[in-house]
């Protein structure tokens, strides 16, 4: 299920990533970015239960919200996306948390640290984007990078071989 979810995630954030490069239009990416969110969160909760993976399915869940509060942000056309940024923000934190769990407490997974870190990258620049204090064009190509790096790399790495990376 996990090989599902990245590919599935991919759909959001490249076309997020070229709306803010100016390609593409809110609504449609918003609608789009909901769907992934709703797919992520029903995917977390299989991995959780019946994938038997309660750390990725608890991360999972997180992200899925978060890409929710993104396509509603998008599809209803807010103006003020600081509430994107505060929720940005928070599952940062609930990253950080997870990091140090990876490095640490569960079996020391130098990948999903690496992994978790570079997300974390990308909701601290979410959220500074929210506040004026980043560039949506900087953004939009981090997230077009990362959809290479983060998702599409380990997904079809699991699919090939059937492990991630390293």
């Amino acid at each position: 299920m996990v090989v599902p979810v990245l590919l599935g995630i991919s759909l959001m954030w490249f076309p997020v990533g070229l709306l803010l490069l100016g390609k593409g239009e809110a609504r449609g990416t918003g609608a789009l970015t909901l769907m992934v969110g709703t797919l992520t969160i029903v995917g977390a909760v299989i991995i959780a239960t019946m994938g038997a993976d309660p750390i990725v399915g608890g991360l999972l869940f997180t992200y899925g919200f978060f890409y929710n509060i993104v396509g509603y942000s998008l599809y209803a056309g807010l103006t003020d996306p600081r509430s994107v940024g505060n929720a940005s923000a928070t599952v940062g934190l609930i990253t950080i948390v997870y990091i140090i769990l990876f490095l640490t407490v569960w079996a020391p997974n130098g990948y999903m640290a690496l992994g978790c870190a570079g997300y974390l990258v990308l909701y601290i620049m979410v959220w500074l984007n929210a506040y004026g204090k980043f560039s949506g064009k900087a953004l939009g190509w981090s997230l077009i990078i990362w959809t290479f790096v983060g998702l599409w790399w380990p997904a079809f790495t699991l699919l090939a071989m059937g492990k991630l990376p390293f």
